[in-house]
Order: C-alpha cells, then structure tokens, then sequence
C-alpha cells in the first residue's frame, strides 16, 4: 500500500485561529458574526436529499467527511480521517479515525455512525451518482474504516466531497424529523430557522478543528437582488453572491465594499425532454441551439462580465473538450433545420412553455425572443424554486432552462447525461454515451480518462438535448473587513465562514 501524505492541515487552522482571533483587534469590539442572503429558503437539511445550491452550501457548513479535496489541489485534506492509505491496485481505501470528533448534540462520533453514513452515501439518490465506485465499506479494529472500490477511480477524493458523516441513531429514525432538524459534527450547527425568513448557524464549541473566528452565521432570504444590494450598502448584511451584475458599477464607484467575479464549474443550459415531441427530433434540437443569442443571454444576466458556454463543461472541471466550440448563434441556419424538421417558418410548432426561476427570468425573455423570430410562440412560466426543481427531476419540464453545478471532475456529471440518471432533465438515452462515462469512471490514468469525455461531449453537442448557455459566473460582494478568500477557494464558489478571516 502507498500512503497518501496527510496535510498538516488542522494543527494550521488551529495555529491560525487562535492568532487571529487574539491579535490586532480589540476583543470588545472584534467582529465574530456574519450576516449573508440567499436567494430562495433551502428545502430541506438532510444531506442525503438535497438537491440545491443553497442547500449545500448550509450542509457543508454543519456536516463533515473523511477527507476534502478542494478544487484544483492534488491531494485532499484530511478531515474526520487523520489518515489514508491507498491500495497498489485502487481499490482498498483504509482511512484511520480521529478520536476526538463530536456531533452537535454532544454525542461522539463512532464507527457505526461512518460506516452508516457510507451506505446512504452509496445508496442516496442525490449523492450515488458520486460513490457509484463503493463496493463495500467495513471496520478494521476499534478505529479504521476500510472502503472497497468495484473498480479503480481517479476522482474518487473529490466524489468523498460529499459524503456526510450523520448520526445513525437520529438520521434514520422517522420521529427526528432530520430534514428540519439536523445533527452534523461540522464546524458550525442550526441555532434556529425561521422558514422563509432567515437560518441562523452558530459555531460549534466541540468541532475537532478549533474554533472560527466567525462564531455566528446568518442567512437572510431575500429573493430580489436589488433589495439584496441595498442591505449590502446599508450594512444590513455582510455578503451575498445573490446581486445583480448591474450593481457592480456602482458598488465599485461607492468603494466601500469588496467585488470580487468568479468562474464557477456550474452551467446555465436549457434542456428539452427528449420523450416529447417535438424534442424527440435531433434537428429541432438543433435548430434551438442554432437560434439562441448566447452573448444577448451574457449581457442580460452577467452585464457581460459572464463567459459564453461552448460546451456542457465548465473550463475549471476536468474532462472538459476544449475543441469544441458550440453551435454559435446562427438564425438563418436554425430556420433552415426547423423546415428540415417539418416546421417552415415555425408553421405547425407547437407553443413552447419556457419553464424555469426568476434568477433565469432575463435569460428566458432572450430565448423568448429568438424563439419568436424563427415564428414560434413562447410564453414564460417562472416558478418557485424548490417546486420547479422537483419538476424538472421528475421529467415533467418540457422546455426549461436552469443552472447546476457537479463538482470538478466530468465523472460526477454523468448523472446529467447517462440514461436513467438521476439529473437526466432531458431524459436522455444513449448506449455508446453511457459506455463511455461508465469506462472513464474505471481509470485513473487522465490522459486516457480526458480523451474518453472529449468523445462523450462530443456526442453531447450532437444529440443537442442541452443548449449550454453560460458557465456560471459569481459576483462576491462583501464588506472591506472580511477576507473571504479561503473561504470561497475550500467552498468552491460556496462560501465556508470557517475559513474566513477579520481583517
């Protein structure tokens, strides 16, 4: 067995918390709290069911994993395992246990609970897509847990991102009510949730990596942005990622607050249900693909500050086919296909329904618009978010347009793309498709892994069941004397308060 080298990564943070919680600040009026906004109320907090941005976003506040591998780094960082150690062949994973780690309710975290906790890891519809290689999972004496792989995976550390150690006890007994009241043994725990209002986090005094130096967290949920930019600059909140790229300007000019654009590895796509016409036809998909102004949807929703998407794949994932350059914005040629398809003109199409959030609202009018010229009529449905989400995982979205993001590696989208998946919003099936993700799943090599996804997104853009529309980009606005940089960078885009700083 080769072992992996374990960072040093808890005696920093807890060098590095006590230093900054008790040097260059008065500690009477030394800030510990943070104060950030969401955009919609998360539907539920167990881990095992979310299926939401801002729901896990919360779940990687309150609950922890073995390990984390933050975008981008080579080796993950040990978190409830001290240690890892790697079979030659790939398939053995022997992870020691710290001893000192607790759940929130006070109770110590045992083997029962980890190895509990593997098999909803493995089993979970909203996370087996990213354990799919777990075979097994046993203990090995009092303090290790050895996890079998069916085959090898060069993204298995990343996959363990969102494994969440729960309690057994609590976790599947049906009077706990675990969706509204969770029990995790991450750095912060619920203090309160006033549904459709606010949630409130508090630091948790027995987390095994210190303490933060922002010791409570509040979320506000405010849908409209502008409200949002409003309490930014009248200090009524902290930090949000949920404002509008048009206040960019102007918070810039007022120079009181940080702004910060990132690239996520999200995307913003319309899908088609392939199981209906008339998106069952590859040339009408086509043809949508061809008449959608990419960079109009860029200017609406990003003031340009955006980047188009060529492809199903963000640039910062892995996997992603930097050959490919879309379908482009060609109406002449869309019209062209649509009468291919049987419809000249748009004659005889039917009616679309563009169904999606009012955070894509813009972005539905553009696709409105194009839409109207090839003469098809659309009007637009926006939803709450919750309930449209649960449509769209249903299959019952015919035209929809949404943002999701699954990870940093191609291996976790296949959820997206493999037939029967469980975020196959297109109800998409492909054989030669499914093979190929299911034998990049298997290598560890990634020249052998990235050539296998160039093909399967190659046959993505052919069958045009998505239209790629933007990858993901993030506006961080924040007050002057808060350093969020760490936070952003382990939360991927997702901000983790443990690791934010007090200027």
């Amino acid at each position: 067995m080769k072992k992996l080298t374990a960072l040093l990564l808890a005696l920093t943070l807890l060098a590095g918390c006590t230093q900054n919680g008790g040097q260059g600040q008065d500690a009477e009026t030394a800030r510990d709290s943070l104060v950030s906004a969401f955009a919609a109320d998360v539907g539920t907090f167990d881990p095992y069911i979310m299926s939401q941005t801002q729901e896990f976003e919360i779940a990687r506040n309150m609950f922890d994993s073995l390990t984390w591998l933050v975008i981008g780094e080579a080796e993950p960082t040990m978190r409830i395992a001290q240690d890892c150690t790697v079979s030659e062949d790939g398939l053995e994973y022997l992870f020691t246990l710290r001893d000192d780690v607790y759940f929130h309710n006070g109770d110590k975290v045992t083997m029962d609970d980890v190895l509990y906790s593997i098999e909803c890891f493995r089993t979970a519809p909203a996370t087996m897509s990213f354990s799919a290689p777990v075979a097994s999972a046993e203990a090995v004496g009092d303090d290790q847990v050895l996890i079998r792989l069916l085959t090898p995976s060069g993204s298995f550390f990343e996959s363990l991102n969102w494994l969440a150690i729960v309690p057994k006890a609590l976790h599947e007994s049906p009077d706990s009510d675990f969706a509204n009241n969770p029990v995790g043994s991450g750095a912060y725990r619920l203090s309160s949730r006033t549904q459709g209002s606010e949630i409130v986090l508090e630091a948790f005094d027995k987390y095994y990596l210190g303490q933060p130096e922002i010791r409570t967290v509040t979320y506000k949920i405010i849908p409209d942005q502008s409200t949002v930019a409003l309490a930014l600059e009248t200090g009524e909140i902290d930090y949000s990622k949920a404002v509008s790229f048009t206040s960019i300007a102007d918070f810039e000019a007022a120079g009181t607050l940080n702004v910060e654009v990132r690239t996520g590895n999200s995307i913003t796509f319309i899908f088609l249900n392939t199981k209906q016409a008339p998106y069952d036809d590859p040339v009408v998909r086509r043809a949508i693909n061809l008449a959608i102004d990419r960079d109009m949807c860029n200017t609406v929703q990003y003031e340009g500050y955006g980047k188009v998407a060529t492809t199903m794949l963000s640039p910062t994932t892995f996997g992603h086919n930097e050959s490919l350059k879309g379908f482009g914005y060609d109406p002449e040629e869309a019209a062209a296909l649509l009468a291919q398809a049987g419809y000249p003109d748009g004659a005889g199409f039917p009616p679309v329904t563009i169904e999606t959030v009012d955070s894509f609202g813009r972005i539905a009018e553009v696709v409105q618009a194009n839409l109207t010229e090839l003469g098809i009529g659309a009007e637009i449905d926006l939803q709450e978010q919750n309930a449209y989400v649960d449509r769209a995982l249903q299959g019952s979205v015919n035209f929809g347009i949404l943002g999701i993001g699954m990870g940093g590696d191609a291996s976790s989208w296949g959820v997206m793309f493999q037939s029967g998946g469980p975020f196959n919003l297109a109800q998409y099936e492909n054989p030669e498709l499914d093979a190929l993700f299911d034998e990049a799943a298997v290598l560890t090599d990634s020249a052998e892994r990235k050539a296998l996804y160039d093909q399967a997104f190659q046959i993505i853009e052919d069958e045009a069941a998505w239209v790629p529309l933007l990858y993901t980009t993030i506006v961080h606005v924040s007050t002057k004397d808060l350093n969020l940089s760490r936070g952003l960078e382990v939360g991927d885009n997702n901000l983790q308060p443990f690791y934010v700083t007090v200027n």
